[in-house]
């Protein structure tokens, strides 16, 4: 049976629903455990053995992208103990702010900014802003956190 690319996404989102999942969760099951075993002998590690040049190579190429340099600084945000609810949002604004958004100090290149963030949230959004290095260093929102408050300060 042959689908069409609108099938193939109806059945993808049908199958992100937590009832599909519910429903299929033994089949998942059954379907991993038997791919895995048709598959220890390592097929998957004998692959990236022997490609490991090709597989570095593509790496290489792929980080010079637009689309690999977003996904490596969102990553890095991420490890960084940024929480973001909207990371297409922030990456953009990153990307196109001009200024620190404290003393208006004008950016040279991407090495000049930094997303703000606050290290006592950790269960929601906890981005402050975008600001030079010399803002980010001194933690200046942390001061204007402390005098109006975490929940009061907007940007």
């Amino acid at each position: 049976m042959v689908r069409t690319e609108e099938q193939k996404k109806r059945r993808r989102e049908l199958e992100r629903t937590p009832e599909w999942k519910a429903k299929h969760r033994e089949h998942q099951k059954n379907y991993l455990q038997k791919y895995y075993q048709d598959n220890k002998n390592g097929s998957i590690k004998d692959y990236n053995e022997k490609n490991k040049e090709k597989i570095k190579d593509y790496n290489e190429k792929y980080k010079k992208t637009p689309q690999g340099k977003k996904s490596g600084r969102i990553s890095s945000w991420k490890k960084w103990g940024i929480i973001a609810t909207d990371w297409e949002y922030w990456h953009k604004k990153y990307i196109n702010q001009k200024t620190c958004e404290f003393c208006d100090k004008v950016f040279k290149n991407t090495q000049d900014r930094h997303l703000d963030h606050s290290h006592t949230i950790n269960n929601r959004d906890n981005i402050r802003g975008i600001l030079c290095n010399k803002c980010n260093c001194n933690d200046v929102f942390k001061n204007v956190v402390l005098q109006v408050g975490e929940d009061d300060l907007e940007l």
